[in-house]
C-alpha cells in the first residue's frame, strides 16, 4: 500500500488521495496567505482544500461574527467544529 501524502477535499468531503510527493501541489496563493495568515493558509493547504472551497472560506472570513462565518462557510468541506476552531486562528 502506498503512503498518503495528501488528501483532496471539497464540498463532498475527502474525494481523493495523492500517493506521490511530486503530486503534492498547492492551490494557496500569496494573496491567500496575506488574507488568511500563515496558520489558516497552512491548514487549508495541508488538508487539501480546492480552489472553490478556498474562495468560499476566504470570502466568509469578513463575517462580523463566528455564527455568520459558519453560515457563510458551511458546505466548504469542514465540519462546524472545524469552522469554529478555524475562526479562532490568527
Amino acid at each position: 500500500m502506498k503512503p498518503v501524502y495528501k488528501y483532496i477535499r471539497n464540498i463532498a468531503g475527502t474525494v481523493g488521495t495523492i500517493n506521490d510527493r511530486s503530486g503534492v501541489l498547492s492551490v494557496i496563493t500569496q494573496e491567500d496567505y496575506l488574507i488568511l495568515g500563515d496558520a489558516r493558509a497552512a491548514y487549508l493547504d495541508s488538508h487539501g482544500y480546492g480552489a472553490t472551497e478556498m474562495t468560499k472560506i476566504v470570502s466568509a472570513l469578513d463575517a462580523p461574527t463566528i455564527e455568520e462565518f459558519i453560515a457563510r462557510a458551511e458546505g466548504c468541506g469542514m465540519s462546524i467544529v472545524e469552522l469554529e476552531w478555524f475562526w479562532t486562528l490568527d
